[in-house]
């Protein structure tokens, strides 16, 4: 990956940390628009800019960086945390 070559820690801002949390769920894109209240352009434009910055091929490429780099997912609850800390969600 990019900046693990690097060794330069990726950081996202909140609605980039709201998008990864979404995709963990399993959330499709339209759906992830509406709960953002934004257009369904506007979040595929935002995960194609999240798969550039951490050198991801695909969604699942996306999902599988933000497992091994902090994010959890606690089924149970259907909530997502990264390092430790929730993602709020809108509803």
């Amino acid at each position: 990956m990019k900046n693990d070559e690097q060794n330069e820690p990726i950081s996202f801002t909140p609605r980039e940390l709201q998008i990864i949390a979404y995709l963990l769920l399993e959330t499709v894109h339209w759906k992830i628009a509406r709960y953002m209240h934004t257009s369904q352009n506007t979040v595929e434009a935002q995960i194609k800019h999240l798969r550039q910055k951490v050198n991801a091929k695909s969604c699942q490429g996306l999902i599988t960086y933000a497992l091994l780099h902090g994010y959890t997912l606690h089924e149970s609850t259907g909530k997502v945390f990264y390092k430790g800390k929730l993602i709020e969600l809108p509803d």
